[in-house]
């Protein structure tokens, strides 16, 4: 393993990085594993599961099939991706801040034996330099709301990554100049190279309304969600929308 063996692990709740709405605790009990991470709100599943797609489709693409060296799930939550890391990768540590999401992800991963779950979080990653030689993070670094706390995360984050590893991200951005946009997460992930950098899914969408609508059937999302990720990277994103990017980020030596 790449973590420094004499820490297991350890909480500090940061409590101005909550989502609006449940905490990331009160969100760990909803039954749905998806509505836990993705959209609360989401009681029927249809928006949750299409989003959830439009994050595979993208990860089974750009994540190698082998990857080098240890895996670092930054913020793991329910563990969605966990089965899909562990057919991948040789090692898997997944951390959260949550003991909640940690007990779910537990539950989903009982089978895998290549999957270490820590309870920790950005502030102090209790792993030593040059740990991982891949780093999953998704939906994460969007809630860090502080410069001060993102810029923080990013540096631990790039510290503990391998020299020529990747760092694989999908975050949530705008195109607003009041909001956290693209160009922000390239330029604080200082000492790496940017060489993907794609939306992939738009919030005004006609397609993702299509998917709420109960007469569309479940086994077309699929074929739906990858129109999706084609329209999102050639149609502009409206000045007030947002939308997923996909990043990859590789440390320089």
């Amino acid at each position: 393993m790449g973590y420094h063996p004499i820490f297991n692990g350890v909480r500090v709740m940061v409590d101005k990085d909550q989502p609006t709405g449940d905490t990331w605790e009160e969100r760990a009990t909803k039954g749905d594993m998806l509505q836990a991470v993705i959209d609360p709100a989401d009681r029927v599943g249809r928006k949750n599961r299409f989003i959830d797609l439009i994050h595979r489709i993208t990860l089974s693409k750009y994540f190698p099939q082998k990857s080098k060296g240890n895996t670092l799930d930054f913020g793991c939550g329910t563990g969605r991706f966990l089965p899909m890391l562990s057919e991948r990768a040789s090692q898997i540590v997944a951390i959260d801040i949550t003991k909640g999401m940690l007990k779910c992800a537990k539950k989903n991963t009982r089978n895998l034996g290549n999957v270490e779950l820590i309870l920790c979080d950005y502030t102090f990653l209790p792993f030593i330099e040059e740990s991982f030689g891949s780093i999953l993070s998704v939906w994460v670094l969007q809630h860090i709301l502080r410069k001060e706390d993102f810029q923080n995360a990013v540096k631990k984050l790039v510290r503990v990554l391998k020299t020529d590893g990747r760092a694989y991200l999908i975050e949530r951005a705008r195109v607003s100049k009041t909001r956290r946009m693209p160009k922000d997460y390239v330029d604080m992930f200082k000492g790496c190279k940017c060489v993907v950098q794609i939306s992939i899914r738009r919030n005004r969408s006609i397609l993702s309304s299509l998917i709420q609508l109960k007469f569309t059937p479940r086994f077309m999302f699929p074929l739906i969600a990858r129109l999706d990720i084609l329209l999102s990277r050639v149609k502009p994103i409206p000045d007030e929308g947002y939308a997923d990017y996909f990043f990859i980020f590789q440390k320089r030596g």
